[in-house]
Protein backbone atom coordinates (compact mmCIF):
# COMPACT_ATOMS: atom_id res chain seq x y z
CA UNK A 1 0.00 0.00 0.00
CA UNK A 2 1.26 3.12 -1.12
CA UNK A 3 2.13 5.96 1.85
CA UNK A 4 -0.60 8.21 0.00
CA UNK A 5 -3.30 5.80 0.45
CA UNK A 6 -1.78 4.70 4.43
CA UNK A 7 -2.70 8.59 5.21
CA UNK A 8 -5.75 8.76 3.75
CA UNK A 9 -6.72 5.62 5.68
CA UNK A 10 -5.32 7.00 8.48
CA UNK A 11 -7.29 10.17 8.20
CA UNK A 12 -10.72 8.53 7.51
CA UNK A 13 -10.05 6.18 10.53
CA UNK A 14 -9.84 9.55 12.91
CA UNK A 15 -12.52 10.95 11.19
CA UNK A 16 -15.07 7.82 11.92
CA UNK A 17 -13.67 7.43 15.05
CA UNK A 18 -14.19 11.46 16.39
CA UNK A 19 -17.51 11.60 14.78
CA UNK A 20 -18.60 8.87 16.21
CA UNK A 21 -17.34 9.42 19.69
CA UNK A 22 -18.62 13.35 19.19
CA UNK A 23 -22.31 12.00 19.15
CA UNK A 24 -21.60 9.71 22.08
CA UNK A 25 -20.45 12.39 24.19
CA UNK A 26 -23.34 14.78 23.20
CA UNK A 27 -25.66 12.15 24.72
CA UNK A 28 -23.75 11.11 27.57
CA UNK A 29 -23.17 15.14 28.73
CA UNK A 30 -27.28 15.29 27.75
CA UNK A 31 -27.97 11.84 30.69
CA UNK A 32 -24.98 13.31 33.20
CA UNK A 33 -27.09 16.95 33.40
CA UNK A 34 -30.27 14.96 33.58
CA UNK A 35 -28.99 12.76 36.24
CA UNK A 36 -27.67 15.61 38.56
CA UNK A 37 -30.80 17.64 37.49
CA UNK A 38 -33.03 14.85 39.36
CA UNK A 39 -30.57 14.75 42.12
CA UNK A 40 -31.16 18.33 42.86
CA UNK A 41 -34.72 18.28 42.50
CA UNK A 42 -34.72 15.38 45.32
CA UNK A 43 -33.12 17.65 47.58
CA UNK A 44 -35.06 20.76 47.21
CA UNK A 45 -32.04 22.57 45.37
CA UNK A 46 -34.69 23.73 43.01
CA UNK A 47 -31.88 26.94 41.50
CA UNK A 48 -29.62 24.18 40.58
CA UNK A 49 -31.65 21.78 38.91
CA UNK A 50 -32.94 24.81 36.45
CA UNK A 51 -29.28 25.13 35.39
CA UNK A 52 -28.87 21.09 34.72
CA UNK A 53 -32.00 20.90 33.07
CA UNK A 54 -31.08 24.59 31.29
CA UNK A 55 -28.03 22.12 30.09
CA UNK A 56 -30.08 19.30 28.95
CA UNK A 57 -32.16 21.51 26.80
CA UNK A 58 -29.03 23.20 25.24
CA UNK A 59 -27.49 20.72 24.22
CA UNK A 60 -30.69 18.48 22.80
CA UNK A 61 -33.39 21.60 21.86
CA UNK A 62 -36.38 19.26 21.15
CA UNK A 63 -36.13 17.29 24.91
CA UNK A 64 -39.53 17.94 25.04
CA UNK A 65 -39.32 15.77 28.89
CA UNK A 66 -36.72 18.39 29.58
CA UNK A 67 -38.68 21.01 28.87
CA UNK A 68 -41.58 20.41 30.63
CA UNK A 69 -39.63 18.96 33.62
CA UNK A 70 -38.11 22.86 33.69
CA UNK A 71 -41.55 24.08 33.64
CA UNK A 72 -42.69 22.23 36.67
CA UNK A 73 -39.32 23.35 38.64
CA UNK A 74 -39.90 27.00 37.71
CA UNK A 75 -43.29 26.12 39.16
CA UNK A 76 -41.90 25.04 42.16
CA UNK A 77 -40.25 28.25 42.47
CA UNK A 78 -43.34 30.57 41.56
CA UNK A 79 -42.38 31.74 38.19
CA UNK A 80 -45.19 31.60 36.74
CA UNK A 81 -44.04 33.00 32.80
CA UNK A 82 -40.90 30.91 32.75
CA UNK A 83 -43.19 28.00 33.72
CA UNK A 84 -45.48 28.67 30.75
CA UNK A 85 -42.18 29.30 28.30
CA UNK A 86 -41.00 26.36 28.77
CA UNK A 87 -44.36 23.96 29.19
CA UNK A 88 -45.40 25.90 25.91
CA UNK A 89 -42.27 24.96 24.39
CA UNK A 90 -42.01 21.22 25.63
CA UNK A 91 -46.19 21.19 23.68
CA UNK A 92 -44.63 22.61 20.36
CA UNK A 93 -41.63 20.22 20.15
CA UNK A 94 -44.41 17.45 20.81
CA UNK A 95 -48.08 17.83 20.79
CA UNK A 96 -48.71 14.18 22.16
CA UNK A 97 -47.38 15.27 24.94
CA UNK A 98 -50.31 16.05 26.99
CA UNK A 99 -49.05 16.58 30.32
CA UNK A 100 -47.60 19.90 28.68
CA UNK A 101 -50.60 20.67 26.82
CA UNK A 102 -52.65 20.76 30.41
CA UNK A 103 -50.21 22.54 32.05
CA UNK A 104 -50.11 25.03 29.26
CA UNK A 105 -54.12 25.13 29.20
CA UNK A 106 -54.45 25.56 33.14
CA UNK A 107 -51.90 28.56 33.12
CA UNK A 108 -53.81 30.38 30.04
CA UNK A 109 -56.80 29.93 32.56
CA UNK A 110 -55.24 30.99 35.38
CA UNK A 111 -54.43 34.13 32.85
CA UNK A 112 -58.36 34.66 32.36
CA UNK A 113 -57.18 33.33 28.38
CA UNK A 114 -60.24 31.01 28.39
CA UNK A 115 -60.43 30.26 25.05
CA UNK A 116 -57.20 29.38 24.53
CA UNK A 117 -57.62 27.03 27.42
CA UNK A 118 -60.67 25.48 26.40
CA UNK A 119 -58.94 24.39 22.61
CA UNK A 120 -56.00 22.77 24.81
CA UNK A 121 -58.61 20.50 26.74
CA UNK A 122 -60.33 19.88 23.52
CA UNK A 123 -57.07 19.17 21.90
CA UNK A 124 -56.18 16.93 24.83
CA UNK A 125 -59.77 15.27 24.98
CA UNK A 126 -59.25 14.31 21.43
CA UNK A 127 -56.56 12.46 22.11
CA UNK A 128 -57.58 10.91 25.46
CA UNK A 129 -61.27 11.37 25.82
CA UNK A 130 -61.65 10.08 29.45
CA UNK A 131 -58.56 12.24 30.70
CA UNK A 132 -60.09 13.58 34.47
CA UNK A 133 -57.77 16.44 34.80
CA UNK A 134 -58.72 17.95 30.51
CA UNK A 135 -62.25 17.52 31.52
CA UNK A 136 -61.84 19.21 34.38
CA UNK A 137 -60.45 22.52 32.58
CA UNK A 138 -62.61 22.39 30.04
CA UNK A 139 -65.47 23.05 32.67
CA UNK A 140 -63.50 25.44 34.28
CA UNK A 141 -63.09 27.38 30.78
CA UNK A 142 -67.07 27.03 30.44
CA UNK A 143 -67.26 28.43 34.00
CA UNK A 144 -65.54 31.05 32.73
CA UNK A 145 -67.81 32.23 30.05
CA UNK A 146 -70.53 31.97 32.46
CA UNK A 147 -71.62 28.61 30.65
CA UNK A 148 -72.85 26.93 33.86
CA UNK A 149 -75.25 24.21 32.86
CA UNK A 150 -72.87 23.17 29.96
CA UNK A 151 -69.83 23.14 32.79
CA UNK A 152 -72.26 20.27 34.79
CA UNK A 153 -72.62 18.30 31.98
CA UNK A 154 -68.51 17.85 31.54
CA UNK A 155 -68.25 17.01 35.07
CA UNK A 156 -71.00 14.88 35.20
CA UNK A 157 -69.36 13.00 32.45
CA UNK A 158 -66.21 13.26 34.47
CA UNK A 159 -68.04 11.77 37.32
CA UNK A 160 -69.05 9.23 35.33
CA UNK A 161 -65.59 8.00 34.27
CA UNK A 162 -64.76 8.79 37.82
CA UNK A 163 -67.48 7.95 40.00
CA UNK A 164 -65.15 8.08 43.76
CA UNK A 165 -63.53 10.86 42.35
CA UNK A 166 -64.21 13.88 45.86
CA UNK A 167 -63.16 16.39 43.84
CA UNK A 168 -65.17 15.81 40.94
CA UNK A 169 -68.26 16.08 43.33
CA UNK A 170 -67.00 18.98 45.33
CA UNK A 171 -66.73 21.18 42.24
CA UNK A 172 -70.28 19.81 41.09
CA UNK A 173 -71.54 21.10 44.41
CA UNK A 174 -70.41 24.79 43.75
CA UNK A 175 -71.46 24.94 40.32
CA UNK A 176 -75.07 23.67 41.24
CA UNK A 177 -74.25 26.86 44.42
CA UNK A 178 -73.94 29.03 41.34
CA UNK A 179 -77.50 28.19 40.35
CA UNK A 180 -79.04 28.25 43.82
CA UNK A 181 -79.88 24.66 43.26
CA UNK A 182 -79.02 23.93 47.20
CA UNK A 183 -80.40 20.42 46.96
CA UNK A 184 -78.51 19.42 44.44
CA UNK A 185 -75.50 20.82 46.03
CA UNK A 186 -75.65 18.91 49.38
CA UNK A 187 -76.04 15.62 47.75
CA UNK A 188 -72.79 16.32 45.96
CA UNK A 189 -71.51 17.13 49.21
CA UNK A 190 -72.61 14.61 50.99
CA UNK A 191 -71.30 12.31 48.34
CA UNK A 192 -67.97 13.64 48.60
CA UNK A 193 -67.61 13.55 52.46
CA UNK A 194 -68.71 9.89 52.12
CA UNK A 195 -65.59 9.55 49.72
CA UNK A 196 -63.37 11.44 51.36
CA UNK A 197 -64.35 11.63 54.96
CA UNK A 198 -60.97 13.08 56.34
CA UNK A 199 -61.17 16.27 54.26
CA UNK A 200 -62.69 19.64 55.59
CA UNK A 201 -64.08 20.84 52.69
CA UNK A 202 -67.20 18.65 52.34
CA UNK A 203 -68.57 19.27 55.76
CA UNK A 204 -67.96 23.18 55.25
CA UNK A 205 -69.73 23.50 52.26
CA UNK A 206 -72.50 21.33 53.42
CA UNK A 207 -72.27 23.73 56.65
CA UNK A 208 -72.51 27.07 54.35
CA UNK A 209 -76.03 25.13 52.30
CA UNK A 210 -77.64 24.22 55.88
CA UNK A 211 -76.89 28.34 56.62
CA UNK A 212 -78.63 29.10 53.16
CA UNK A 213 -81.06 26.90 54.07
CA UNK A 214 -81.68 28.29 57.78
CA UNK A 215 -80.97 25.18 59.34
CA UNK A 216 -78.45 26.48 61.75
CA UNK A 217 -78.14 23.42 64.02
CA UNK A 218 -77.13 21.30 61.01
CA UNK A 219 -75.11 23.70 59.90
CA UNK A 220 -73.47 23.33 63.19
CA UNK A 221 -73.34 19.74 63.68
CA UNK A 222 -71.19 19.60 59.71
CA UNK A 223 -68.41 22.00 61.51
CA UNK A 224 -68.41 19.43 64.64
CA UNK A 225 -67.90 16.52 62.60
CA UNK A 226 -65.51 18.44 61.09
CA UNK A 227 -63.23 19.27 63.78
Amino acid sequence: MSLYRRKMRFLWILLVFFSGSGCATKEEKEEKHQKRAEKYIEKGELRNAVIELKNVVQLNPKNDKACYKLGEVYLKLNQGRDAFEFFSRAATINPDNLEAQLKTGQILLLAKKTGEAKKKAELILQKAPEDIPALILLSAAQVQEKDIDTALKTLKRAASIEPENAKIHLSMGQLYMLKKDFSNARKQYETAKKLSPTSPAPYQNLSLVYRIQGKPDQAESELRQMI
